[in-house]
């Protein structure tokens, strides 16, 4: 079964974390529609199940809030193991993943922003990381938006729960901001050199 996680080029070796999500997924597919079970599941269940539901998530956005419900229904760590999978995902796939996927990862994240997930700062940390300085393509400048968009609509969590998290989004916010005004200055002063002559 070909990624529907990652753009992978022919050549390139199959990434040992993808590959473990998606079979973790394949085996329990069965598993992740309702009706669920009512048992708590052991923690080699609950791991296999976690990075199953994470592949389904990312992978399956028709089914992903029923997979987050069967999430919230086996939960018994606060969601840590699950959030330490997104922000593995995060650390080491985001350049590669398919641009739907990385909606997805937009829209767990504010899954767990709204369950206060153990971790969740470490996550919005990494996808703080993802946006690169000097870097004005349509991938990056869409990163941009959606967290500037995350840290507003749940604004009065952040002041309550994680108010150093608006710092370092604001540092890194200021960041770009003056990389994108020295550009602006370069191509106004290239400007003017080119009227001159």
């Amino acid at each position: 079964m070909a990624s529907k996680l990652l753009q992978i080029a022919p050549h390139e070796a199959e990434n040992q974390f993808e590959l473990s999500l998606r079979q973790s997924f394949e085996l329990i597919e069965p598993k992740l529609r309702p009706p669920f079970r009512l048992t708590i599941p052991t923690p080699q269940e609950y791991s296999q199940l976690s990075m199953a539901i994470l592949y389904g998530v990312l992978c399956e956005p028709h089914f992903a809030k029923t997979h987050i419900k069967h999430l919230h229904a086996i939960v018994t760590d606060g969601y840590s193991f699950f959030v330490s999978l997104v922000i593995k995902v995060v650390n080491e796939l985001y350049s590669k993943l398919v641009e739907s996927v990385k909606n997805q990862l937009i829209w767990v994240t504010k899954e767990m922003i709204d369950v206060s997930a153990v971790g969740i700062d470490g996550l919005l940390v990494s996808l703080l990381r993802q946006i690169v300085g000097g870097d004005f393509s349509e991938g990056n400048l869409w990163l941009c938006f959606e967290l500037v968009s995350l840290f507003w609509a749940k604004w009065d969590w952040f002041l309550d729960e994680e108010p150093m998290l608006l710092a370092s989004a604001l540092f890194t916010y200021l960041r770009v901001l003056a990389d994108h005004c020295r550009l602006s200055s370069n191509v106004k002063l290239e400007a003017l050199k080119r009227i001159g002559d």
